[in-house]
This record gives structure tokens, C-alpha cells and sequence, in this order.
């Protein structure tokens, strides 16, 4: 048989049949001079069928089926046949009570016969959901070789139908996915989805609206016959895309205009009339029919919202979108749900690090405020609540938004996990508050006001991300502020060691002019104090010229291959520098003891005198000068054929054991406290010993141990290397 043929030859060698091509197999299976199929698909959201396509024998007698047979819908005897009888009298359809139906029949000649088949996918060799009915009008019966052949042609029809639906997904997914670029505009990305979806979809129009700051949508693509930028439409927080976005759920509508459908829907029959205007008059058909819309949800917001407008007729006779059309606009949305952060979080720091570093925080509010509200609209005000860790006053500084939204809020001193909430004059008003983390010294929150009392975790994600962006800007402040206020320092420390000099020397010169004019020798009292004065001029002098060797270190020159090497005795240079301090520990009633357990065998070592004496006055100056007054400051020297090692004890400022690296890095003090904090010093001591100690290929360390009433016994430990020659420390 011709018909049973072609149904063989269809499934064996077709890659892709398609559904009118099953529809006329079954005309040849019928094998009627007259002759009509007609494919309905289940609707399960309608509760109803669709009329999708028809074929008819002879084609040329049908005049008028397109406009008979558009927008037609049937209602079916078991309302859902998601769980079908197998009684097949339970699956007829009303159709033969349709007169428009009839009428076109009886044009055709098919009047003899009328029959409605179910189409159901075998899942596991068992009849599946009910897809839809395949239904036949002829002029006679067809025989028992042809229904045995309709049946094998319903299973590959209702095949075809689900192999179909998965395809036209894939089609629209592959459509975006090569290659996503996340440098370019996330614009371009939704253009690709609108002209994706159209064509999949057989759309007339398709438009995608991101939300924006005041918490209406603005379209960012469009793909249709827009003759002008769609970019000045708006679709206000009250319109049906607005109310779609907050419902987050995907709407199908088959008739825009039916005032009854749009309150079953939405439950109301209101809509942004003027925003239908704007897109009906760019339309060829000038009126929005269909409608199929769904929400872009990232966390728990809809981010963005695609429409679907009109089902062009030439590809369904429905003139409605189905759920195929759902179920593709369904996963393209769900791909750009998980797509879109990516393309927000790229730009984000691409345009916060142009914000945050182009300028100072302080000039850059604006922008800043800018940037946080187009990330997540609905902010109304964004502040930071600033909070040194030593003291309790408060400092709010406002990056933008509304005057004083945030300024009757009782503000909390740490960060919440939720949104809180307060009213002013008897309306609400919320508040996030997010810790601005890693600084040193302050405590600082972002307060952000805000216009809903719901943040989403990708929302808060953004916020910490801003968060910690923010502190890099912050902590590079600080570390500004703080290499201005060292620079201060050390100026101040010049300054007060030549001010020392010149001080000393005009004493000292005054004693001399005085001695200069006495007949008889000066007492040992007046002797005693010019000597003292020369003593403090040499203290200061020498003071001068180690800060002004330190700031070697800060061009980078204390290197290995920089020493100048040579023979010293390490006993007698730790004794000069220990005489020329002790002047300063008589002014803090200090007592030195300088222990020299140094053989006289291994006295000769190979150093840079200049830099290990710089390192030896360093530590002893320190000790002086954190030794709590009355205390005694110990120096000890020891050595043996390999090394020498030198310990400095002091009994005063306690150092953390978190600090014990810390300090000996450039321009960082012991952060103990005030009394650490305020003795004179440039920061730049510890860490110019640490780099001589490594150039002569040797270590440095630290112990503090508390004794209780605020005392702690400080040692640093030095070894270095006896020997070390010319050639290494090149």
C-alpha cells in the first residue's frame, strides 16, 4: 500500500519529519478521495486544545481552511487528559458539533467519516502524557491495514512532537552560547536573546526591559520592527511587566484585548496603556494578540523581564503561543538568569575601579552612589558609618541619594544578615547594613537605604563585593596617610637632632668664651657640664647621621652585593655606640650594662662597620627609649669560631606576639598603645637593622615576655655569620 510505504520510508530515512509531513501520510493511509487531518495539541495550562496545522485531499477544493480554521480551540470530554482512559470512547472530541467545522467538512466532501485519535509518547515501552488528538475527516472508512498503520504513525507523530520541543530549545540556547563576551555590553547579550526567541518562537516582536534604579524597566533589546530606540520606552513600577516581575512567574496570555483573561491573570484589567501605545504603533499588525512574558529571577528578584508579542499565523493556526513556545522562552530565561551577574559583576569592577581610582572617596560619592544603585535598584541612599577603634564618636559620611532618608534611623554598630526596617511620618522605610572588612584602626559599615524591605543573596553578594572593593581604596588611604605622617616624623626627627646641635654647640661655645676670659682654671663642676654639652652635641650629631644613613634603606641600597666589607672589632664597636647612648638613658635614669663575653680570638669579624653599627645603635636606642624609667637595659656580645650574636634587653612596652613580624616592617611602630605610639621615632629603625642583619646573610628576632603591672622583658637576638667574604658581599 502506497500510504504504508511512505510511512516507512518516512521513519527510515528522514533525519527530521516534521508534522505535516506526518499529517499526509495519514491522508495516503486513509486513502480517501476526500480527505482531511486535522492536529490539535493538548494545552494543559488552557485545559483545552489547539488547532495547530491541517492537511486536505484535494488541496484544491480548500478555499477558506485558514481563515475557518485560525484561533480555533476545543474543549475535550475529560477536561485535563494528562491521565487518559484507555476506553477509547472517553477520548472523542465536540468536534462535529463545531459548525463552522462541518460547513468547511462538507465543502471538502468529508462527511462518510470522523474520527480522533490520541497522541501519546511511549516512555518505557508505556503509553506517556497525552500530547494532543489527531483527528480524520474522509468520505469513507479507511480500512483495518490503515488504522493498524495510523497507529504506528500516531507513536512516530507524538515522537516527533517532544523530539520537536527539545530541539527548538537547543536551537535558541545554542544560539547565545558561542561565545559569551563578557567585556562587551550586557545589551548585546539580551539583543541575542530577543532575535533568538523570535525566530524560535515565531514571534512578531520580542523586547527584553532590565530594571533600573527608581524601580521601573527599561527595554535594553528589542528584535522586531522598531523604527526608532526602544530605549525611550518605560515601563512604569504599576504596569504589567512590573506586576510580572514582582510575581516572578512566566504569564501566557492567547488574547490580549479579553478584558476577563487579563483579571484571571493578574487580577486586574489595568494596564501601562501608554507603553501598549508606543509598541502597537511600531507594529505591522498595529495590535497586540498574543502574549507570552517571563521574568529573568537571579536569587529572588526578577533582574529583567522578556516579552513575546504575537504568534505570526503562518506557523500555527492558534495564532497563540503554546507551551513548546513557553518551555523555549522558559530555559532561555533560566540561562540568563545564571549568565547576567557574570556580565554585571565584569562591569562592576570595570567601572568601580575607574570610580575609585581616578579619584578621592571624597570626590567620587556621586559616582560611587551611582554605581551601587544601578547595581540593584530601589536604593534610595547609601552612607558609611565611620568609627576609629579608639574612640566612640561616630562620623556618617553620605555617598548620595535622598537628603536624610537615613538620618532617623537608630543606625546599629555592627552588621545585620537582614534588612531592618523604620518609618517616618507613618511610612515605612528600610535599611541594610554590610562591614566594610580588613582595616586597621577603624571600624567602617555601608548603610544603605533602600525602597523594598527584601534584599536577594545575589544583592548582598554585590554588596559584599563593593564592600571589599571599597577597602582597598580605604586601606590605600590610610597607608597614605600614614607614609605622610612618617615623612612628618622623620622631618621632625631632623629637625630636632640639628636643633640638638646647634643647641649644644652655642652652650658649649658660651662655656668656651667664658673659660677664654677666666684668670684661673674653671671648676670641676663647670668642667663636668661643658663636657656634657659636647657630649649631647656628639649624641645628636650621631642621631642625625644614623637617620640620614637609614634613608638608604628607602632607596634600596642595603643589599649584599652593596656591603663594604672588612676587619673590625665587634667588642670595641658595640662599646663605642654603647658609650655614645649612655648620655641619653642619664636623661631616663636608664642604667646600660654592656656584658662582653666576646673571645679575644674571635674579636676580628667581617662586616660593613657603618651599617652594623647603625644596626648596633638602632637596638640600643630602642631599648633606651622604651625602658620603662629606673630600669636597667642589658647589652651582651658573644661569640665562637662561626658566629657572633648580640641580645638587647630591655624591661618596658610589652609587643604582641601578632606585632613580633609586623614591627620590623618599614614605618610601623609597636601599636601598644600610647605609650609606645608617643615616644619620638620614624619607623624606619627595625626595619633598616632587619635589612642589615640579611645582607651579612644573618637573623633577627624578638622575644617579649609580660611580668605583670603593665612591664614586659623585650630581647632582640642577632647572629650573624664571623666570616664573610669580599665576594659574597659583592
Amino acid at each position: 500500500m502506497s500510504g504504508t510505504k511512505g510511512l516507512l520510508d518516512l521513519l527510515t530515512r528522514a533525519t527530521r519529519p516534521d508534522r505535516t509531513q506526518f499529517l499526509s501520510l495519514t491522508c495516503d493511509l486513509v486513502a480517501a478521495d476526500h480527505c482531511a487531518v486535522l492536529l490539535w495539541l493538548w494545552d494543559p495550562e488552557w485545559g483545552d486544545l489547539a488547532l495547530s496545522r491541517y492537511v486536505c485531499r484535494p488541496a484544491e477544493a480548500d478555499r477558506d481552511g485558514r481563515s475557518v480554521l485560525r484561533r480555533r480551540f476545543a474543549a475535550c470530554k475529560l477536561g485535563k487528559c494528562q491521565t487518559p482512559s484507555s476506553d477509547p470512547q472517553n477520548w472523542a472530541l465536540t468536534l462535529k458539533e463545531n459548525p463552522e467545522i462541518q460547513d468547511w467538512a462538507r465543502r471538502l466532501g468529508c462527511e462518510g467519516y470522523e474520527a480522533s485519535y490520541p497522541l501519546q509518547a511511549l516512555v518505557n515501552d508505556q503509553p506517556g502524557d497525552c500530547l494532543g488528538f489527531l483527528q480524520i475527516l474522509a468520505d469513507k472508512n479507511p480500512s483495518t491495514e490503515s488504522e493498524e498503520g495510523i497507529r504506528w504513525l500516531r507513536q512516530g507523530l507524538a515522537a516527533t512532537i517532544l523530539q520537536t520541543r527539545e530541539q527548538r530549545k537547543l536551537k535558541a540556547l545554542s544560539s547565545l552560547l558561542p561565545p559569551l563576551e563578557l567585556t562587551v555590553p550586557i545589551e548585546s547579550l539580551l539583543t541575542k536573546a530577543a532575535d533568538a526567541l523570535r525566530e524560535a518562537c515565531r514571534a512578531e516582536l520580542c523586547m527584553a526591559f532590565l530594571q533600573v534604579s527608581n524601580l521601573s524597566f527599561k527595554p535594553a533589546a528589542a528584535s522586531g520592527p522598531f523604527r526608532r530606540n526602544v530605549k525611550k520606552l518605560e515601563a512604569t513600577p504599576g504596569s504589567l511587566i512590573a506586576l510580572i516581575a514582582s510575581r516572578r512567574k512566566l504569564v501566557r496570555m492567547r488574547n490580549f484585548g479579553d478584558v476577563e483573561e487579563r483579571r484571571r491573570l493578574f487580577e486586574t484589567d489595568s494596564y501601562d496603556a501608554p507603553l501598549l501605545r508606543e509598541i502597537t504603533g511600531e507594529l505591522p499588525s498595529g495590535t497586540v494578540r498574543s502574549w507570552l512574558v517571563a521574568p529573568v529571577v537571579v536569587g529572588s528578584r526578577s533582574i529583567a523581564v522578556v516579552v513575546l508579542a504575537n504568534k505570526l499565523p503562518d506557523s500555527h493556526l492558534a495564532e497563540a503561543f503554546s507551551t513548546t513556545d513557553e518551555g523555549v522562552l522558559r530555559v532561555v530565561c533560566e540561562f540568563l538568569a545564571g549568565v547576567i551577574p557574570s556580565y554585571q559583576l565584569y562591569d562592576a569592577v570595570d567601572r568601580l575601579s575607574g570610580i575609585l581610582f581616578s579619584s578621592s572617596l571624597e570626590d567620587a560619592s556621586a559616582q560611587l552612589f551611582g554605581f551601587v544603585s544601578k547595581m540593584i535598584p530601589g536604593i534610595a541612599a547609601v552612607a558609611l558609618i565611620r568609627r576609629k577603634r579608639a574612640s566612640l564618636e561616630t562620623e556618617i559620611q553620605y555617598l548620595g541619594g535622598e537628603s536624610g532618608w537615613l538620618a532617623l534611623a537608630t543606625l546599629p554598630k555592627r552588621p545585620s544578615q537582614k534588612v531592618e526596617e523604620f518609618e517616618v511620618d507613618g511610612k515605612k522605610r528600610y535599611f541594610y547594613i554590610r562591614e566594610v572588612p580588613h582595616l586597621e584602626g577603624e571600624i567602617c559599615l555601608l548603610a544603605v537605604g533602600l525602597k523594598l524591605a527584601h534584599l536577594s543573596e545575589y544583592e548582598k553578594k554585590l554588596l559584599s563585593f563593593f564592600c571589599k572593593e571599597l577597602s582597598h581604596v580605604l586601606r590605600a588611604s590610610h597607608a597614605a596617610d600614614r607614609l605622610l605622617e612618617n615623612f612628618i616624623e622623620m622631618r621632625h626627627a631632623v629637625r630636632s637632632g640639628l636643633t640638638g646641635v646647634v643647641g649644644y654647640i652655642q652652650e658649649a661655645l658660651g662655656c668656651y668664651q667664658i673659660y677664654r676670659d677666666l684668670t684661673f682654671s674653671p671648676s670641676a663642676l663647670s668642667q663636668a657640664r661643658f663636657r656634657k654639652s659636647l657630649l649631647r652635641v656628639a649624641l645628636f650629631a650621631n642621631k642625625t647621621h644614623q637617620l640620614l644613613e637609614q634613608s638608604r634603606f628607602l632607596l634600596g641600597q642595603i643589599k649584599r652585593d652593596s656591603l663594604r666589607l672588612g676587619g673590625t672589632s665587634i667588642s670595641g664597636l658595640v662599646r663605642e655606640v654603647v658609650n655614645g647612648l649612655r648620655i641619653a638613658a642619664e636623661d631616663r635614669a636608664v642604667t646600660v650594662n654592656y656584658n662582653n663575653k666576646m673571645p679575644d680570638a674571635f674579636d676580628q669579624v667581617s662586616i660593613d662597620r657603618q651599617y652594623i653599627e647603625m644596626l648596633v645603635f638602632n637596638l640600643v636606642d630602642n631599648a633606651i627609649k622604651y625602658s620603662h624609667r629606673k630600669r636597667p637595659v642589658s647589652v651582651e656580645l658573644v661569640g665562637a669560631l662561626s658566629e657572633w650574636r648580640l641580645m638587647v634587653t630591655d624591661y618596658g612596652v610589652h609587643i604582641l606576639e601578632n606585632d613580633k613580624k609586623a614591627i620590623f616592617q618599614l614605618f610601623t611602630r609597636r601599636p601598644t598603645g600610647q605609650a609606645a605610639t608617643t615616644r619620638p621615632g620614624t619607623g624606619l629603625g627595625l626595619a633598616v637593622g632587619k635589612a642589615v642583619v640579611e645582607a651579612h646573610g644573618g637573623e633577627i628576632n624578638v622575644d617579649s615576655t609580660p611580668l605583670g603591672d603593665g612591664l614586659a622583658r623585650t630581647t632582640f637576638f642577632v647572629r650573624i655569620p664571623r666570616v664573610l667574604s669580599k665576594e659574597e658581599g659583592q
